[in-house]
């Protein structure tokens, strides 16, 4: 291959004008090393995307994005793009370079980024490793709590997950990750009351956040407050029609109001979404359990049986059986 061609072929993929085998883009971005008008930033993603996973088009506008950014604009991107390359499953290298390697110059943002990769791929010993690197160089930054805390609580450790949260509070009462993290730490212990007042505060700081309003939802509902727990899920998906927790939950709580026909409308759209990381499946297979179970608690056979079909039908995906 020609300098010219090389220079044709890595276009054709970024511009979308041509197919291009990994191969083929392998070789051509060799060649390119030569050629000072191309950045090794963007040769080495471009290498990583074809090395882990078939092309995706957001993916390859970001690196088109990237070739035109100066050194220091890239390196601002660089952990959007490593948080994309992970949910698109392509991006072990990219992470291993990252959270390995701080010769490299990675940012304390790149690295939390690499272990919310890590955490979305369900690799959470990998992810606390790159946390606790991370914590050796910044040991007071709250950024570093807020990152290890949902890893924590995934698993299973909430005494620890809640003494840190309150870390990060002390430091910003109004930090909204925190406030609703501390809610879902609550949830999960089994003190709904507790949670709503946690979740209103993080609504009410930020009431443009969908999550804050599912939440409140969920923890609204297990306190039987369901008036209050569908206006909550319905500002919700006011805010985000596409949140498949807000769409569940405001099913349960229709159906515990009665209003079942609706619940099942409600349940039909929660089941035509569906994340793509294996620990928001995970969770979300969870979640379709725990409202088969409300369904079947209140009689709606049809909901239960399509909630814990979908339910069975992620699990065996992810070879959980």
């Amino acid at each position: 291959m020609t300098p010219e061609q090389a220079r044709a072929t890595i276009a054709g993929y970024l511009t979308g004008g041509r197919r291009v085998a990994p191969a083929e883009l392998r070789e051509a971005c060799e060649i390119a090393r030569a050629d000072e008008s191309y950045s090794s930033f963007l040769l080495e993603e471009l290498g990583v995307s074809v090395d882990w996973w078939s092309p995706c088009e957001s993916v390859r506008d970001h690196l088109a994005e990237l070739a035109d950014m100066s050194p220091n604009e890239r390196e601002s991107e660089f952990p959007d793009l490593a948080e994309h390359l992970a949910s698109c499953r392509s991006c072990r290298s990219a992470l291993e370079e990252l959270a390995g390697d701080r010769a490299a110059g990675a940012s304390v943002e790149g690295m939390l980024a690499a272990a919310r990769a890590l955490r979305d791929q369900a690799r959470y010993d990998e992810a606390l490793r790159v946390i606790g690197e991370v914590a050796s160089l910044y040991p007071a930054d709250p950024r570093v709590l807020l990152n290890e805390v949902p890893i924590i609580k995934d698993l299973g450790r909430y005494s620890e997950a809640l003494a840190k949260i309150e870390v990060v509070l002390e430091h910003n009462a109004e930090e909204v990750d925190a406030l609703n993290e501390k809610g879902s730490i609550l949830l999960a212990l089994h003190q709904p009351g507790e949670a709503v007042t946690w979740f209103e505060k993080a609504a009410h700081c930020n009431p443009d956040r969908s999550e804050s309003w599912s939440n409140l939802g969920w923890a609204l509902a297990d306190v039987n407050r369901l008036d209050e727990a569908l206006t909550s899920f319905e500002r919700a998906l006011a805010l985000n029609a596409e949140s498949y927790p807000a769409w569940l939950g405001h099913s349960q709580a229709l159906l515990r109001s009665g209003r079942v026909e609706e619940a099942a409308q409600a349940l039909r759209r929660g089941l035509e979404l569906e994340p793509t990381s294996r620990r928001e499946l995970t969770a979300y297979a969870g979640l379709l359990r725990h409202y088969a179970a409300l369904a079947q608690d209140a009689g709606a056979v049809g909901p239960a049986r399509d909630a814990r079909m979908k339910a069975v039908r992620i699990s065996g995906s992810l070879g959980e059986g």
